[in-house]
């Protein structure tokens, strides 16, 4: 509480907690483990989950993702016999509600079943904050000391980690948590934190000032946001002045229209275009060519030539790379000429792709912490990378200025599941979001929804 208003304070009340003392048992100089190869990790993971398991006591094994889990199941370790009758609890448990079946009966099992000697639980993050695993009713998992959560990345920030620390002791029982961290990801997430060559001694000291730092750079991102809305603000305010002026003629107030339509309220848009061009696209590049020049006439068409002075785009190219073709080239000269270049040949990788788009939002950003951007993605098909962690990090850092987000899935009769996790990503961020998917290679199709995509709302079309 700030200082200036404390003095307003009259009483305190203080409730002692429903949910008993914490008897937690966490120390990070013993408890956090830090592995540098992956292998060692998800070995390190099994080895922590047979140690408890073997002494009757549930586990909780909390990954960053849903993709994470899977990732451990499908190594040489997560194939042990132990690992056998485990429960996941998972996005995809929530999303099954989605198809018309009630996701809440399923979660209430799995997270009633937690609690059973020797129970295996994967956890994808989201559910370690909130949700109420019940604590053991077996006196012999009591005696051994409770449910044990295994942590296997750390949170991005202090009040998640505090969260996930919850779930294994519950109501006042007994209960440890353990964590078991991989270099690479902390490197990912906290470049600066450097636990590998770090005595364990620090390791508390050195991640809550990782944290504090994390903390900091936040603040300062919404101190600048803060900035530009008050200079908005202000010239709201002086536009409202001028124009309620009655000694301002209607001419006057004319021009002072027009000028603040220019200035004030058009902010700098940039229009990203992510376009899959592999070897399978060959035969349809000439398409995706034509559809990519008409999703840059549709913009030039309800947007003013003032409008269009303040209106990028930005095109990148990719298949087992990605690259960029035009770098916020201004809408008005590719309205004049246009050339996205030939197809390739390779692979097909997602999540190089949003990397090298969330590098060129970043870079957006800091030049321009109030322009608007709209992404537009095109494949025609499925990849065996993992496009969500970035995605996830660009869209909890850029939320604000992340405007639309446009998915085009073009000749597949399946549905790809790297996207469709990428859209749930941006739909749960509040990005309106346009989702076309078209089985056949149809050019009118195509063109047709890079038009729609450049239009103000998006649209939903599922053509399959």
């Amino acid at each position: 509480i700030n200082a200036e208003y404390m003095g307003n304070i009259r009483s305190r009340t203080i409730v002692k907690s429903v949910y008993g003392a914490s008897v937690l048992q966490y120390r990070p100089s013993e408890h956090i483990y830090v592995i540098s190869s992956l292998d060692e990790y998800h070995l390190e993971i099994i080895n922590q989950i047979e140690k408890f398991t073997s002494n009757h006591q549930p586990v909780l094994i909390f990954f960053r993702t849903e993709q994470d889990i899977y990732d451990f199941l499908r190594s040489r370790h997560g194939q042990r016999p132990s690992l056998t009758n485990v429960s996941i609890l998972s996005r995809k448990t929530l999303l099954e509600g989605i198809e018309g079946k009630s996701s809440v009966p399923r979660i209430d099992e799995i997270v009633t079943n937690s609690s059973r000697p020797g129970k295996v639980t994967f956890v994808e993050g989201i559910f370690g904050r909130g949700t109420d695993f019940p604590s053991p009713h077996n006196q012999l998992t009591k005696a051994a000391g409770g449910t044990v959560g295994i942590l296997t990345y750390l949170p991005s920030s202090k009040s998640k980690l505090i969260q996930i620390m919850g779930r294994p002791a519950r109501r006042g029982n007994k209960g440890m948590l353990i964590a078991v961290l991989f270099v690479d990801h902390l490197k990912q997430k906290f470049p600066y934190l450097d636990l590998e060559n770090a005595p364990r001694s620090e390791y508390e000291e050195r991640i809550n000032e990782a944290y504090k730092n994390k903390a900091q750079e936040k603040n300062k991102k919404r101190t600048e946001l803060k900035v530009c809305a008050d200079a908005k603000d202000a010239a709201a305010c002086r536009f409202a002045e001028l124009i309620m002026n009655p000694q301002k003629s209607i001419d006057e107030k004319r021009r002072i229209l027009e000028d603040t339509a220019k200035h004030v309220y058009f902010v700098e848009r940039v229009y990203i275009v992510i376009t899959d061009y592999s070897g399978s696209m060959t035969d349809s590049w000439a398409d995706v060519t034509r559809a990519t020049e008409e999703y840059v006439k549709t913009i030039g068409s309800f947007r003013t030539r003032d409008e269009l002075q303040n209106c990028y785009m930005t095109l990148i190219k990719f298949n087992h790379e990605a690259r960029q073709i035009y770098n916020k080239a201004c809408i008005n000269d590719l309205l004049k000429k246009m050339e996205i270049g030939p197809c390739s040949d390779g692979g097909t990788n997602f999540e190089k792709a949003f990397v090298k788009c969330n590098e060129h939002v970043n870079e957006l950003v800091s030049r321009n912490p109030l322009v608007q951007i709209e992404i537009l993605f095109l494949t025609d098909g499925e990849d065996e990378t993992h496009p969500d962690t970035i995605v996830r990090k660009m869209t909890a850092k850029f939320k604000p200025n992340i405007a639309k987000y446009t998915y085009i899935l073009f000749g597949s009769s399946e549905t790809s599941d790297n996207m469709k996790l990428v859209e749930n990503l941006f739909i749960e961020a509040g990005v309106p979001t346009g989702i076309h998917e078209f089985e056949d290679r149809n050019a009118v199709n195509l063109i047709k929804a890079f038009a729609d995509a450049a239009m103000d709302e998006p649209l939903y079309v599922r053509d399959v």
